[in-house]
């Protein structure tokens, strides 16, 4: 029923994640800026990224089952 939904929110994940991906590649093999600012920015962010999603998806799948009466 929101196939479409999860699919969006799944596609623009996967595209901040590549874009993510992209900067820090950029960062550090184009730029040579390699400092611990830098790769403490690059992987806290793509931590927060993973558990954000993690956790709107868990919220999102709490809120079908309280609707749908699936607990």
């Amino acid at each position: 029923m929101f196939a479409l939904e999860r699919g969006v929110h799944l596609a623009l994940n996967a595209v901040t994640f590549a874009v993510l991906i992209g900067a820090a590649a950029n960062m550090f093999f184009v730029a040579k800026k390699v400092d611990t600012a830098a790769v403490t920015l690059v992987c806290g962010s793509g931590g927060l990224i993973a558990l954000t999603s993690a956790r709107l998806l868990q919220m999102w799948t709490d809120i079908l089952n309280r609707v749908f009466g699936k607990l």
